[in-house]
This record gives structure tokens, C-alpha cells and sequence, in this order.
């Protein structure tokens, strides 16, 4: 979890850009894979469970929305129909591997996977910008892999999925992609 002194001052700002370009392509159960302190729960109305392997960061998302479903492991019988990641992917270690794994495991048949992540031709400007308290530092030194356009189409193909919409946002800093199964 991200202490306050530790959240960039454009963190907030940030944080609801994403939850605006993503909630759109929610569908039927959502599964928020590294749901933080849950921001997103406080604004999805469908079945929603949130995931996150920080328990600090579960116990505030509980007390902000009660309601919801806050688990920090994810158990097989459960499948959904959304998997999002808001700026999570490029904080895993193999990114491919994990979404390999949540595919197999935990989704429904007709799925689709909906991502938010910088854009790694940003990433300089973005670790300045974090040593400034303008973005948070505990994020910006915690990123693994940066994904550019083609990387993310490629993992795409990778994954045996199509790509639904892809879209850059705030000056090409960050951007949003949808894949759905070819089923689908």
C-alpha cells in the first residue's frame, strides 16, 4: 500500500482517468486484480470482487465498501466475466505467466481482459515526475515491464486473444486496451 506521503499529488487525478476509460468495457462479473484500496469498488455496481495481495491495502477497501468482496487469494471455483488491471500489469514480474494463469482459472466462457498501464516511451518523464511528489515514488520504482503499443498487441497475440479497443489518454502517457477471447 501507498502511505499518504508516499501518493503523488496527481495520484487521485490519475486514478479516476483510469476508472473512466476502463469502466466501459465492464461486463457481467468483474474480477479488479490488484484492487489497491479498492477505488474502483466504490463505483462498479455489477458483481464485483477485489484482489490484492497487500492486506493493509484490503482491510482500508473493506471499510470503504462493506458490501463488496475483498480476497487476497483467488480460489478456482471462482470464474468472471471482466478481469481488469488498472496500472497493475507492469508491476508483475511475468505478466504473460499471470494472465495465463487468471485466463485458465478464472474466467467465464466470453471474457474479456481490460488493462490500464503507462506508456513505457513515458516511463523517464514518469520516474522524474515521481521524484518531484507528482506521481507516487512507491510506484514508479516498483514497475517490472513497460509496455508500448506494439508490446501489448503482442501480448495479445500471445495469449491467443484479439484486441476489442486500444486507446491512449492524458497527452499518450497512458493508455487502455480490451482483449476478449476469440470466442467472443
Amino acid at each position: 500500500m501507498v502511505a499518504q506521503s508516499e501518493e503523488g499529488i496527481l495520484s487521485p487525478f490519475l486514478a479516476k482517468k483510469r476508472m473512466s476509460k476502463a469502466l466501459p468495457f465492464l461486463n457481467g462479473s468483474v474480477l479488479d486484480y490488484g484492487c489497491g484500496v479498492g477505488d474502483l469498488a466504490e463505483v462498479v455496481n455489477k458483481d464485483y470482487v477485489g484482489f490484492d495481495i497487500d492486506n493493509q491495502s484490503l482491510s482500508i477497501a473493506k471499510q470503504r465498501s462493506p458490501k463488496k468482496i475483498f480476497i487476497n487469494e483467488l480460489t478456482s471455483g471462482h470464474k468472471y466475466d471482466t478481469i481488469i488491471m488498472l496500472a497493475v500489469i507492469e508491476h508483475l514480474e511475468n505478466p504473460l505467466e499471470e494472465l495465463k494463469i487468471l485466463i485458465n482459472n478464472h474466467t467465464n466462457k466470453g471474457y474479456r481482459i481490460v488493462i490500464t498501464t503507462p506508456n513505457k516511451y513515458f516511463d523517464k518523464i514518469h520516474h522524474f515526475g515521481s521524484r518531484l511528489k507528482l506521481f507516487s515514488v512507491h510506484a514508479s520504482d516498483e514497475h517490472n515491464i513497460m509496455f508500448g503499443k506494439k508490446d501489448l498487441f503482442q501480448l495479445a497475440r500471445d495469449l491467443g486473444l484479439k484486441v476489442f479497443y486500444y486507446k491512449k489518454f492524458l497527452f499518450f502517457a497512458n493508455q487502455v486496451i480490451v482483449f476478449n477471447n476469440k470466442e467472443s
